[in-house]
């Protein structure tokens, strides 16, 4: 049962239909922007160790979660139920584990926790709809943004 729900994926594809699609770019997106404005803030409020600091996590969180998808132990969940996915400019990689947007969704909002409580609450709630969004779009399985969340919370305990 509990494996069943760590491995679970949605019955529908999400991709499929016009909202899917946006809701899939616009979570993309959410996590680019607030990456930006994040970066943006620490500048504008001569924060610059904050930045670097930001930027190092984020580059660390790139370097843990592309070495994880080297050995992840299971492939994307959309190549074993052939769900098709919205199209990008790059090819997904063939390992699910950990979640890159569960680890970075972790560094964001402690971020915007730390630096403002305004923008926490304009941030937080689409970056952790987009970290569970890749379940629906059948590219991770739950296990994977709940370790990649676990991984980006060890790093910023860790680095902080």
């Amino acid at each position: 049962m509990f494996k069943k729900l760590l491995f679970w994926q949605p019955a529908k594809n999400f991709s499929k239909n016009t909202l899917g699609r946006f809701l899939f770019f616009f979570f993309e997106w959410i996590v680019l922007a607030s990456a930006i404005f994040l970066s943006g803030w620490f500048l504008l409020t001569n924060n610059y160790s904050q930045l670097i600091l930001f930027w190092k996590m984020l580059i660390i969180s790139e370097v843990i979660h592309s070495g994880g998808k080297l050995l992840s132990p299971w492939k994307r969940p959309f190549y074993k139920n052939g769900v098709k996915i919205p199209r990008r400019r790059i090819a997904y990689s063939k390992g699910s584990f950990p979640s890159g947007h569960g680890l970075r969704v972790v560094i964001l909002v402690y971020f915007l926790a730390r630096e403002s409580q305004v923008l926490f609450w304009i941030f937080a709630p689409s970056l952790i709809l987009s970290a569970f969004s890749r379940v629906a779009f059948s590219l991770h399985y739950p296990v994977d943004i709940m370790g990649g969340a676990l991984l980006g919370y060890l790093l910023v305990r860790f680095i902080k």
